[in-house]
This record gives structure tokens, sequence and C-alpha cells, in this order.
């Protein structure tokens, strides 16, 4: 099964995107990187990392797998192709989409550009076509959107549509692909086993198969979790001060028991995107739950955070006489977290 997938197409050519073409191509399969935004695919054809410059070990593992266009010979190990055109994808065997699913202003799953995407793509799928979201996306997408567009509109009886949604974390990507355990989940069993079969020809870790929604659902799971304990430790904070006591010997004296459990470090929130966006996706499907909701109640926490402290700041400063906009403050920490 390994020998069968060499031709394999990354729709989306992100922070995740590229460093998983990378990988793949490196594992021996040939890659061809499509993303829309055309300088970006100039950057990549020139050789120039147009994301992902500080991620360790990417720029060393582009320059091998990057096909040089303007050399004869661009060497036995050079298999990534990039360009901004879906024709390109019309021999390839396997597809991820690595694309951003943002949420709406309404806080609300937006499948605009999934179902852009998947437009473009349908027509030139072929039969035994396998198609891989790797975006985390809420339950029920890869079945209802995903599959059902590819579906209507190639109107090919064998095509395989499959989730597997990725688990990586900026500064540790290239490691992450090939070390973490992959949940791998198929609108059919046999989509399901065919992604395990691509995903095992890269990936060192376990690799469990599964149903779409279970992929899905894991995905979002594992982020609102984490978002949760946060806004705990964010909660149990503010009270700490209320009453006068440090939350840090708190904290520590609850971690003694790290048998037991292991309290988090609170903060001025929940940084990045995708914690408070995979939580709000969680919850558009609980439609019908009783409420309150331990996860909106967590978000509430995280969201207050930066006003929270932001009126600390603003009452410390009024205590010594100053007033906020004659003030310089320095903020430590500005980063994707």
């Amino acid at each position: 099964m390994a020998s069968q997938y060499r031709n394999v197409g990354v729709i989306g050519l992100g922070y995740i995107g590229l460093p998983v073409a990378c990988t793949i191509a490196a594992h021996g399969h040939t890659v061809f990187g499509i993303d829309h935004d055309e300088r970006k695919i100039a950057k990549l054809q020139s050789g120039v990392l147009p994301v992902g410059e500080d991620e360790p070990g990417l720029q060393s593992l582009f320059d091998s797998v990057r096909v040089d266009e303007s050399l004869e010979n661009p060497g036995l190990d050079a298999r990534l192709w990039f360009s901004s055109s879906y024709v390109d994808l019309r021999n390839v065997d396997v597809v991820l989409i690595i694309i951003d699913t943002p949420i709406d202003t309404r806080f609300k799953a937006s499948h605009h550009n999934l179902r852009a995407v998947c437009r473009e793509l349908a027509p030139i799928l072929h039969s035994g076509s396998l198609v891989i979201v790797e975006s985390t996306v809420s339950v029920g997408t890869t079945r209802d959107v995903v599959h059902r567009i590819l579906k209507s509109i190639s109107n090919l009886h064998s095509l395989y549509v499959a989730v597997c949604p990725e688990r990586v974390s900026p500064g540790t990507i290239l490691r992450d692909l090939a070390d973490r355990p992959r949940v791998v989940g198929g609108v059919d069993p046999a989509a399901a086993r065919m992604a395990k079969q691509f995903y095992e020809t890269f990936v060192d870790a376990p690799i469990s198969e599964t149903s779409a929604e279970t992929a899905e659902l894991v995905k979002l799971g594992e982020n609102a979790y984490r978002n949760v304990l946060i806004g705990f430790v964010n909660e149990l904070a503010m009270i700490s001060e209320k009453h006068g006591v440090n939350v840090w010997e708190v904290r520590d004296r609850i971690n003694d028991l790290a048998d037991r459990q292991r309290v988090m470090k609170p903060g001025i929130g929940v940084g990045g995107h995708c914690l408070p966006k995979d939580t709000r996706l969680l919850r558009m499907g609980d439609v019908g739950l009783r409420e309150p909701s331990v996860t909106s109640a967590a978000t509430q926490v995280n969201d207050y955070m930066p006003y929270y402290v932001a009126e600390k700041v603003i009452s410390a400063l009024e205590r010594i006489g100053r007033s906020p906009s004659g003030s310089k403050i320095a903020v430590f920490g500005i980063s994707y977290k």
C-alpha cells in the first residue's frame, strides 16, 4: 500500500501545510503543494520560506526536497513542487486539505474556505482518489460538507474521504509530525483504512482508525479540555487575589498531589487562536444539551482575563498618581502563544 501513494497534493501552504508537504516529500512521495497566494508560490519556487522561517529544521528540510525548476537535473531527493493551480493535482492519488477554518463574528464555523476548496478540487479527482482533511473542523463537517460536495460534483463512485486533524505545536512541528499519535477517521471504513495506510508511510507513532466524527471530536475535545483547565486556574487566580492569597503557593500545594491532579499556570487568557476557536466549534455539536456548559464558562473566564489584567494595571498606575495614557507599559511575551 505504501508504494501506491507516490503522488500527493497538499492544499494550503501555511505554517502547518508547508512542513507537512516537506515531511511527506522527504519520505519518498512526490508532492505538489498548492496555494492561491501567488506571491507565496513565487517565493517557494525561488527557494524562500514565506512562513515558518524560525521553525527548527524546516529550512534544511525544505532545501533538500524542493524542486528547483531552474536546474536541468534538480536532484534525486527533490520531490516537492509548488503551484497556484489545482490542475497540477490531476494525477495525484492523495490530497490533503490544510487550510484555515475560522469562526465567524457570531462564533459559528465558517465553511466558506473549505467549500471553495472542495468545489475547485472535485472536478479533477479520479476514481480511487483519497482526500484527507487535516484542518480542525466541527463535528460532521467532513461528511456533511467535504464528502457531500466532492461526491456531488465529481460523480465518482470510488471516492474516499477522511479526516486526520493535525496535532502539532509551533517550535516542534517536524518532530510532532513524526512522533505524535494520530487519529484517522473515515466517512466509511475503507476510507479510514486507506488514510491510515498512507500516514504509516511517514508517521512513527501509533495511528488510530475510527469514524470521521470521532476523529473530529477528538481534536476539538483535546483543545477544549486544555481551555477548561486554563479557565479553572485563571478563576482560581482571581479568587486568590480577592482573599489576599498567593495563587502560586495555592497551585504548588495542589500540585503536591501530582499523582491526582496537575494545575496549570494562570495567565492573561488563552494564547493563539486554536483553543478558543476549537472550544466554540465543539459547542456547535451540543444543540439541545442542557445548560450550564463547562466549556462556555471556561471560555468566558479566559476571554475576560485580558480585561481583568488591564484593570489591575490601570489601578496600579492610579495608586501612584500616573495616568495610563501618559505611561509606558512593557508587555513581555508578545508571541503566538
